[in-house]
């Protein structure tokens, strides 16, 4: 339930009548009719809930805390906590839902915090003679934030949650060397350069394009460059990034947060979208400023790529194409996967296997060698042999042919229903 503080002073005897259950609650705190009740109100972005709560928990120590509670349908109920990051491995127990009656000075101020729809939201009500009070607490609020943002220089997602840091570095990618390079100028390297832009009055930023296969290494890239970067990393996967909505609200995150990287995984279901697109070049070279962001996009589906978002310069700077593996770099992939696997005649099985796989991608090897684990340890065996490797080939080829076969019976599923509808129109 509520807390109240128990004094003996006139003042706070007052304070307690002004506990009852009724819809005058908060004109009997302040001591004032209904209509002279000003009200200040102010939205944030949701992915710092855990921040706006903990500045409103720090702010409040400057106050006389009177009461504590929520209210519902007119009666008081008890307010709402919960355990929340400030910070990586941090937890505090937070105010997330409810109100305070605050004091201080002889002025009196109800502040009310709740999430919102993709915010979290500060209510104020005061006197009307006392609102420089509420601007104070909200400068106070704000202030705060902004000395003490424990989202900058981090390794999290759209949503705001810390996101664990891979222990990867270029070593643990099989790429051509002129790739990796132009992968670490791009994306690393240019947030080092930020002397020469400003003394050529070149805008501050940077945008790449990671295309090519699935499985193919552009999340294993992303993965090392969360890791390498010391700036603050926003990872975006394909449900965190549905609408332009969601576009304006992970670039207001950067702006906010840079110097940054916004990883962009898998967004190709949201470039299909025109108003999408339209909204991702607005972000990235519009009227506001995204000085010290580096834009990194990923594509399974080059040809699908919206020519918008390339043929115009000072949006995406370069396009990183992961190729699949020839025979050499295959051979490669293997050997990396295979160091801790225990492979009868190692170098020779694998040149075997890295000619056999032709067309397959870097994820296709690493279930080859994974399955060959299993079929020897089902025979009791830690050892693999050439047998092993022999049969996941084929079994990976098999799964790869399958999902192929998949795509072709649910087209033809798919033309078949729309001529039995045609039909029955048509009939």
């Amino acid at each position: 339930m509520y807390k109240i503080t128990q004094k003996k002073n006139s003042e706070e005897r007052l304070v307690e009548e002004y506990i009852p259950k009724d819809e005058g609650l908060v004109a009997r705190f302040l001591m004032t009719s209904p209509h002279k009740i000003r009200s200040l109100g102010k939205s944030y972005s949701g992915y710092k809930s855990a921040l706006f709560f903990k500045a409103v928990n720090e702010c409040v120590k400057d106050y006389d805390v009177r009461a504590i509670f929520d209210l519902s349908y007119g009666q008081v109920v008890s307010p709402s906590y919960s355990y929340l990051e400030v910070g990586r491995g941090k937890k505090e127990e937070l105010l997330v839902t409810g109100m305070r009656f605050l004091i201080k000075d002889k002025k009196a101020l109800a502040v009310y915090v709740t999430p919102g729809w993709g915010t979290v939201d500060l209510y104020m009500s005061y006197n009307e003679n006392d609102s420089d009070t509420a601007l104070s607490f909200m400068e106070a609020i704000e202030k705060y934030m902004a000395e003490n943002n424990f989202y900058r220089g981090e390794k999290i997602d759209a949503a705001g949650q810390f996101l664990p840091i891979p222990d990867l570095d270029f070593n643990s990618i099989k790429l051509p060397e002129d790739k990796k390079q132009a992968i670490k100028i791009g994306a690393l390297e240019f947030f080092k350069k930020r002397e020469i832009y400003d003394k050529n009055k070149i805008p501050f930023k940077r945008g790449l394009i990671f295309t090519g296969l699935p499985g193919t290494g552009k999340t294993h890239c992303g993965k090392i460059l969360m890791n390498k970067s010391e700036c603050t990393f926003i990872w975006v996967n394909s449900n965190m990034c549905s609408y332009s909505r969601d576009v304006k609200h992970i670039f207001g995150m950067a702006k906010e947060l840079s110097p940054a990287i916004i990883f962009m995984e898998d967004l190709d279901g949201f470039l299909d979208v025109e108003s999408n697109v339209a909204c991702l070049k607005t972000q990235m070279d519009g009227l506001e400023d995204v000085n010290g962001i580096c834009t990194i996009l990923c594509t399974n589906f080059p040809d699908r790529l919206p020519r918008a978002l390339i043929n115009r310069p000072s949006r995406f700077d370069d396009v990183i194409i992961f190729e699949l593996p020839d025979e050499n770099l295959r051979y490669q992939i293997l050997r990396s996967i295979a160091e801790p696997m225990v492979i009868k005649d190692a170098e020779i099985n694998l040149l075997e296997v890295a000619k056999d796989t032709e067309g397959l991608t870097g994820a296709h090897l690493k279930e080859v060698l994974i399955y060959s684990v299993l079929l020897a340890a089902d025979e009791g065996r830690e050892e693999v042999n050439i047998t092993d490797l022999t049969k996941a080939v084929e079994k990976v080829k098999g799964n790869t042919n399958l999902n192929e076969q998949l795509k072709e019976i649910s087209v033809k599923y798919i033309i078949s229903e729309i001529k039995k509808v045609g039909r029955k129109n048509n009939g």
